[in-house]
């Protein structure tokens, strides 16, 4: 299996990658901005070394740069973006430094998985947050509250990300709630016309609760389900659902939106 991983450098991206290496048999290209941020790291730098990771310089919001990870003409069989960042601390909430960067980034790469040659399109996976639009009520109503007043820039963000694959999608429908549908801020209608409709046969919404840094706690403690109520959830956790249950070949999840948490 050959994966094409964006957002790779850390968190759930990172863990992703160390699972998926662990099979020697798969290949990874990973778009990194720092090429150098695995030296040193024994566990990632054997598998560098040996081909079984490509990296590839690069920012994941350019459709230039997501556009060398395919260059080299190989069959991909799952494209996962982990992309994001630390949103930033003010008297309103937490905001993002580039307010509608998982959005960008989501339509860089879609414009560029839609242009491939091969037959059939890869499977494409995004990890998106629990609570988005019309499904925040299906969160605790102290993780709502939460979530409204310290979280809302960050939620319209993942709006757009979810828009643009539910709309690449052939299987799930353009949303139509009005909580649901990203402001002209977010995606613009130049950016919606750029990324083709309905040509995905097969697409993963990973939906986890509050994250955090603890260990993986695995099944049957991570609880998975289109409208679960869960407090928060594990990145490494969120990272061994996706090489476990997401792959290519595993089709529990495909083309359903799936909350993860504990």
């Amino acid at each position: 299996m050959h994966a094409v991983l964006l957002g790779a450098s850390r968190n759930i991206g990172y863990h992703l990658l160390r699972d998926l290496i662990s099979t020697p048999s798969n290949t990874v290209t990973l778009l990194l901005r720092s090429p150098k941020c695995f030296d040193g790291d024994t566990d990632v730098t054997p598998a560098i070394e040996s081909g079984q990771i490509t990296i590839v310089e690069g920012d994941g919001m350019s459709v230039d740069d997501v556009a060398k990870c395919f260059a080299d003409g190989k069959q991909v069989d799952v494209v996962v973006s982990t992309i994001g960042s630390f949103p930033v601390v003010t008297l309103t909430g937490f905001k993002l430094p580039i307010p509608n960067l998982c959005t960008v980034a989501a339509a860089a790469m879609l414009i560029n998985v839609a242009k491939l040659p091969q037959a059939t399109p890869p499977r494409v996976i995004v990890v998106s947050s629990m609570g988005i639009g019309s499904q925040h009520h299906i969160m605790p109503f102290a993780l709502r509250i939460m979530y409204s007043l310290l979280l809302a820039g960050p939620h319209r963000d993942k709006e757009g990300l979810e828009y643009l694959v539910q709309h690449a999608s052939r299987a799930m429908a353009s949303p139509t709630d009005p909580r649901d549908v990203p402001g002209k801020d977010i995606l613009t209608p130049e950016q919606l016309t750029a990324v083709p409709g309905s040509f995905l046969p097969e697409v993963i919404l990973i939906r986890p609760a509050l994250l955090t840094d603890g260990e993986a706690k695995g099944r049957p403690s991570l609880r998975a389900g289109a409208d679960i109520a869960t407090y928060s959830c594990s990145r490494k956790d969120v990272a061994g659902f996706i090489a476990t249950e997401c792959m290519p070949g595993q089709q529990a999840w495909v083309n359903q939106g799936v909350v993860l948490g504990y």
